[in-house]
């Protein structure tokens, strides 16, 4: 069985494309055999990659191609979640993870950025994703300029959701 992990935040601005470089030198360290998944993103203008997908699979040489790096992109999420077909969003990005799982020892998973105002609908997303593909998971929060309590109550509400 493929093992994996899903990183999420409570926010933009968290540092989880900084984590996820830290977190995949350590796997390969073990196993060779590393994915990188995205499993919601973005369509970039001009036909650019997403960056964290492009930083990740350069930055290791993975031997992945930038297609099987993530489920679908946002508006085709949105499209699909607003014709009451949620059901095909989960499914399509459950199928090409479990592609990779045929091929891969070890999946990084890193959830949405929360860039836009749905950043709640991008939060249930996410704990939906996670808990289809089985995934245990990292929740992070931006710190900067609050208090314990102040940075440690949204993932602690989080935890619960997840």
């Amino acid at each position: 069985m493929t093992s994996s992990l899903y990183i999420s935040t409570t926010e933009a601005g968290c540092g989880k494309a900084l984590i996820s470089l830290g977190i995949m030198e350590l796997i390969l360290r073990k196993t060779s055999k590393v994915a990188f998944f995205r499993p919601v993103i973005r369509k970039q203008p001009h036909n650019h990659q997403d960056e964290d997908i492009s930083l990740i699979l350069n930055y290791f040489d993975l031997n992945q191609q930038y297609d099987c790096a993530f489920g679908l992109y946002a508006d085709e999420a949105h499209e699909l979640i607003s014709q009451g077909d949620y059901d095909k969003v989960l499914d399509k990005i459950i199928f090409k993870y479990k592609s990779l799982e045929q091929e891969y020892d070890f999946i990084l998973c890193e959830g949405s950025d929360y860039l836009e105002q749905i950043s709640a609908f991008e939060f249930n997303l996410n704990t939906e994703i996670a808990k289809n593909l089985g995934c245990p998971i990292i929740i992070l929060r931006n710190a900067d300029r609050r208090s314990i309590p102040e940075a440690i109550l949204p993932v602690k509400m989080s935890l619960k959701s997840y």
